[in-house]
């Protein structure tokens, strides 16, 4: 668990909360961005993927693979031409656990209100129509949860990211922001 020494804490009816200084469990990250990749890999991921993607080494490499598969026995195993090994989960394995976070979803409508400035409308359509699929594939509650806290992000990036001079946010301010929006709509639940 990785804290930095710069944290600010949120106060909200009797709830204190970290911002700032991201409270991080890489490991479980890390291995739910494998079983992801998996999920996604028609071919499967080898061992030396692994090691690749994540920068560790055979060892950890085994020991991630092992992990997501004593999580999901459902994972195939499958032998490549030159006897190298793929792992790989059979399509729609991993149900929601592939939903978008909120931070995906505004990057989504960030690209395409910069596709429509630059005057690309053919792409912005194309992604905001791809937006309305993938928000119509969650849960309805899901889905009313995150049109509130999508809403708070993009107004906070719309008066951040509007065009024309303005002054200069730093990301760390950004990220703080946008962690609150997060912990406030987390609490709020």
């Amino acid at each position: 668990m990785a804290l930095a020494v710069d944290a600010k804490v949120l106060h909200h009816n009797g709830c204190s909360v970290l911002l700032g200084g991201v409270m991080r469990y890489a490991r479980q990250e890390d291995l739910q961005r494998l079983a992801l990749i998996m999920q996604g890999s028609a071919e499967g991921i080898s061992l030396s993927d692994i090691e690749r993607e994540f920068a560790v080494s055979r060892r950890t490499a085994e020991r991630m693979r092992d992990a997501v598969r004593n999580a999901y026995p459902q994972i195939e195993e499958i032998s490549g031409e030159s006897g190298r090994k793929y792992w790989r989960f059979p399509p729609g394995s991993l149900g929601r656990m592939a939903e978008p976070t909120l931070d995906e979803l505004t990057a989504g409508h960030r690209a395409a209100a910069i596709a429509r400035r630059e005057g690309d409308e053919l792409t912005a359509e194309i992604l905001e129509r791809l937006l309305v699929k993938v928000q119509a594939m969650f849960r309805e509650d899901r889905r009313r949860l995150i049109a509130a806290d999508l809403e708070a992000q993009l107004l906070a990036d719309g008066v951040a990211f509007r065009p024309g001079p303005r002054e200069r946010i730093s990301s760390e301010i950004l990220s703080t922001i946008r962690e609150a929006i997060g912990v406030v709509a987390e609490l709020s639940r």
